[in-house]
């Protein structure tokens, strides 16, 4: 059996979908997944240009506000900036009106804020960032971001922090804290432009991509899928036609050899089939000729001691009609001579007719039948050729034995011819021991004999056609085979071994029908196997 492969995408995990659907939802999650990293990348190249040039402004400012501060101090020739405070203060609100400045602050060594914008003066800055740039002693800053709907957290403010002026081992810092909202505003613009265009270009990219896909692939896909419909119907004259130059192309030519094949193949398989029909039909005719031919066999056999059966009660019959015929004036002795040849006649028409009824060719009748009758029948037919006359046949059926389905004419057959073969083995005089019971699901007969056995060498070939140890004229070597092959057509098993006591065995398996009961009396009984 073939085996196809069952894996698909996760799309036709999820859905049944045809190819088409598979590569539209495709192309379209690789599309937008391509341009949504790539419209990631830009945003982020864009918010970084934005945040820079931010941070540019605070650097001048910051250079700007200390190149007042320093120019002042050199004018007056001062060391400390505390005590220009009200300069620095003035300097400090002048630049704090530029756009953008939400806090400014002068800070010396220790964190003591100089001045600012908010009316802090005196107190101590608590600000990290600010702690980092006084030890480092060099400029440090920080972009404070949050998070909006868009795609990743935006800046909103910038802290920025630089040294301004020192002298005399005394330093001052300057702190500010710029707005980015200009920054966040164009940066939310560019990325619904950036949206914009991811959409615009994946909707032409998907578009674009299908019909490419579609002329491409789909299309000579779906002309291959209808010829292999067509194919599968029966239909090997149809071919697809091979317009592509590539892989696809490729397969159709393959698929169009492929039907050529098989078109061929289904010729010869067809006048194959035919020849078979006829063997098997003449073979058939053989094996029923063979069977009747064996059968004849058989009854040339028996009808060796049918004078002897016929000529006792024949005798009889004519002694009583010339004791008739001299005359008899007591009416009761005459009923009673009638009768007795009445019942001598009788005997000698049951002879015939099991005779010719064992010989008339029927037509085989498979049914459910009680092998115990077909056992009683054959025993009758050998009793009344005279082959028992010298053999004790000793019984050992087993109670209410299921019904099998075999024709009971065949199996009579296959036990005449176990039996003779029994008796010949025997010399005509000896024990014919015929048992049945049940072995796993099937009922068996078994037919044994007191002769000396099988060779060791024989039991192998002892089913062969025409292997016989007979003398000839005495067997045809065909009666094992043919009751071998009769067994087998009803679905059993016909087994040949030697007794441990000396003899030969000979057993049917044969199956008992699902619908038929199997009554086991006893677990421990002796026609149980």
């Amino acid at each position: 059996m073939v085996e196809f492969n069952k894996k698909g995408t996760f799309f036709s995990k999820i859905i049944k979908a045809d190819l088409k659907s598979e590569i539209i939802v495709n192309i379209t999650l690789l599309v937008m997944a391509s341009l949504l990293f790539l419209g990631v990348i830009v945003l982020n190249l864009q918010l970084k240009a934005l945040s820079n040039a931010k941070l540019e402004i605070a650097e001048e400012l910051a250079l700007s506000i200390s190149s007042s501060i320093k120019a002042f101090m050199a004018y007056k020739n001062s060391t400390d900036i505390k005590e220009d405070q009200l300069y620095i203060n003035n300097v400090i609100w002048e630049f704090s009106k530029i756009p953008g400045i939400i806090e400014m602050e002068i800070v010396d060594e220790k964190g003591i804020i100089i001045a600012d914008i908010v009316g802090n003066q005196g107190k101590k800055s608590r600000d990290k960032y600010l702690k980092k740039a006084i030890f480092t002693n060099k400029p440090n800053f920080k972009f404070l971001t949050k998070r909006y709907l868009l795609f990743f957290n935006q800046p909103y403010g910038l802290i920025y922090i630089s040294p301004i002026f020192s002298k005399k081992g005394k330093r001052f810092f300057i702190k500010l804290f710029l707005s980015l909202e200009n920054v966040r505003t164009n940066l939310t613009q560019f990325q619904v432009l950036v949206l914009l265009f991811i959409l615009i270009d994946g909707f032409i990219f998907i578009v674009f991509g299908i019909i490419f896909f579609s002329r491409v692939i789909v299309n000579p896909i779906k002309k291959l899928l209808y010829a292999t419909q067509k194919l599968s119907d029966g239909n090997l004259e149809y071919r697809v036609e091979v317009k592509e130059k590539n892989e696809i192309g490729q397969l159709c030519q393959n698929f169009n050899q492929m039907a050529e094949a098989l078109m061929i193949n289904r010729d010869k398989l067809t006048k194959t089939i035919s020849s078979l029909e006829m063997a098997n039909k003449e073979l058939k005719i053989a094996q029923k000729n063979i069977i009747e031919a064996e059968k004849m066999a058989s009854l040339g056999r028996l009808s060796a001691g049918i004078a002897h059966e016929i000529g006792n009660p024949l005798g009889a019959a004519l002694g009583y009609v010339r004791f008739l015929k001299g005359g008899i004036e007591d009416e009761e002795e005459l009923f009673d001579c009638l009768n007795r040849i009445e019942s001598e006649l009788l005997r000698i028409d049951k002879i015939i007719r099991d005779m010719l009824d064992f010989a008339r060719p029927k037509k085989p009748m498979i049914g459910l039948v009680d092998a115990h009758i077909v056992i009683e029948r054959a025993i009758s037919l050998m009793e009344n050729q005279g082959k028992l006359k010298e053999v004790e046949v000793i019984k050992d059926f087993y109670p209410k034995l299921p019904k099998v389905k075999v024709d009971p004419e065949l199996l009579r057959q296959v036990l005449i011819n176990l039996f003779i073969n029994a008796i010949d083995a025997m010399d005509q005089k000896g024990k014919l021991f015929i048992k049945t019971g049940i072995k796993d699901k099937e009922i068996f007969i078994m037919v044994e004999d007191t002769g000396s056995g099988i060779p060791p060498e024989n039991i192998k070939k002892l089913f062969d056609p025409f292997f016989t140890t007979k003398p000839p004229h005495q067997g045809t070597g065909l009666g094992l085979s043919i009751s071998l092959k009769i067994i087998e057509s009803f679905g059993g098993k016909l087994v040949a071994e030697n007794r441990k006591e000396g003899g030969a065995r000979f057993t049917i398996f044969l199956s008992i029908p699902e619908d038929e009961p199997m009554k086991i009396k006893k677990k421990n009984h002796q026609n149980l196997i």
